[in-house]
């Protein structure tokens, strides 16, 4: 049998429905779970960042040394190709040959805060496997807004490593 109460001329079922102290903890519980499930997805895409820039010089470096072992030259280089260089600066880096004149092939801007220090340019030498680098060199990867950083080493023969 229901219970039931009589308030006035309408019939009230007593006993149905959620009190507002357990809609409160309801929505207090789902509120933590979604602050602690954005923070935790915050922290990801900002570690993320730090990995696709790394990620993006390997391939970038990659492709300047692919390019000075093969002695191919961008159109508009004239003269005899003496490599490619890669310039950093602390938001951006570039790639461009080195033949006379310096011809630009790429340049990468960084994502928003995000920096790279350790290193201001070097030169893959054309049709040689090696660079202008006396040995190994670290450079770092800065998130300035969390402070995390990456760090990660080109070797002597231009290869990127973590």
């Amino acid at each position: 049998m229901r219970n039931q109460e009589d308030v006035g001329h309408l019939r009230v079922d007593v006993g149905r429905g959620f009190t507002l102290v357990e809609l409160l903890i309801a929505f207090v519980i789902a509120a933590f779970l979604f602050v602690g499930g954005f923070a935790a997805y915050r922290d990801f895409t900002r570690r993320q960042i730090l990995d696709n820039t790394y990620k993006e010089l390997r391939v970038d470096l990659a492709l300047a040394r692919e390019l000075s072992i093969s002695g191919e030259k961008p159109p508009l280089c004239s003269g005899t190709l003496v490599g490619y260089i890669v310039s950093f600066s602390s938001t951006s880096y570039s790639v461009a040959a080195s033949c006379g004149v310096s011809v630009n092939v790429r340049t990468i801007e960084l994502s928003p805060g995000v920096q790279i220090s350790g290193i201001s340019s070097f030169i893959y030498k054309a049709l040689a496997q090696s660079t202008d680098l006396t040995g190994d060199t670290t450079i770092t990867i800065t998130q300035e807004s969390t402070g995390k950083t990456l760090e990660a080493t080109i070797t002597k023969e231009g290869l990127l490593q973590k």
